[in-house]
């Protein structure tokens, strides 16, 4: 096992008020607090990844993004990448207490529906609102230059995909999540009251939901002007016993929430 007497150091990206927003690493921060282990953050600015992690963990196969977070530095000085593997290692490493994680059943189902909601419609909401409402001018620089290059300008993204035109799309998406966690009416998680790892995913998704904010309706019609928040926005349309569900979850994984 790992040396005890220093923390692991978890990379992630800041807010403007630097506060963890992407989803990715609140999968690594919630298992770190899950289990125990010793670790505090260090935020690294989009532009500054690559310098930062270069030389330290080999590049990842996405040529445009070859050094992503989370990645973490383990006290022996090693660092891994990516929050599946970071998972897989951490289970092996501190096995105690138990974390069902990548080969359980519930975590292809969320990932599946997770990818669904981002394919469906919710990427169009999210890519332009993120520099928006959450980065630093120095990352929103490296979004618009990174994203536009796959996705074009994002403002077009959101006049004809974004928006109330996304969340609709992405609808079919939030309540099979609802549905997926009612299957087991004990609740607060997807197992009944046995936590796995697909739940910090599914957690750190509505984490994300909530640091997106608000936006305005630009479309015509008589909501146009309305500001929505997106968390709530989500909530209204999770279906039958969604805000009960999520905001549940969110309750449950609280005390596995702290930023170290």
């Amino acid at each position: 096992m790992a040396k005890e007497s220093e923390p692991i150091i978890l990379f992630d990206i800041p807010s403007r008020k630097t506060t963890p927003w992407s989803f990715n690493p609140w999968k690594t921060r919630f298992i770190l607090n899950y289990k125990g282990i010793p670790h505090k953050t260090e935020w690294v600015e989009y532009p500054n990844i690559r310098g930062r992690l270069e030389g330290h963990v080999p590049p990842g196969a996405d040529e445009d993004a070859p050094y992503t977070v989370p990645t973490i530095k383990f006290p022996d000085g090693t660092y891994l990448m990516d929050s599946r593997a970071i998972s897989v290692k951490l289970e092996e490493l501190y096995p105690n207490p138990l974390l069902p994680g990548i080969n359980h059943p519930s975590y292809n189902k969320v990932i599946t529906i997770m990818r669904k909601i981002v394919n469906d419609g919710f990427l169009a909401v999210f890519l332009p609102l993120v520099p928006k409402n959450i980065l630093s001018e120095v990352s929103q620089e490296y979004w618009y230059k990174t994203r536009t290059v796959e996705h074009g300008d994002l403002s077009v993204l959101w006049k004809t995909r974004g928006g109330k035109k996304g969340m609709d799309a992405s609808t079919p998406g939030f309540q099979e999540v609802t549905k997926l966690y009612l299957e087991n009416d004990k609740g607060p998680f997807i197992e009944g009251d046995e936590i796995t790892y697909a739940d910090f995913l599914w957690a750190g998704y509505l984490l994300f939901f909530k640091a997106l904010g608000e936006y305005t309706v630009e479309e015509e019609g008589e909501d146009k002007g309305k500001t929505v928040n997106v968390y709530e926005e989500f909530l209204s349309r999770s279906g039958e016993r969604g805000r009960e569900v999520h905001e549940g979850l969110l309750k449950a994984v609280e005390k596995w929430s702290e930023v170290k």
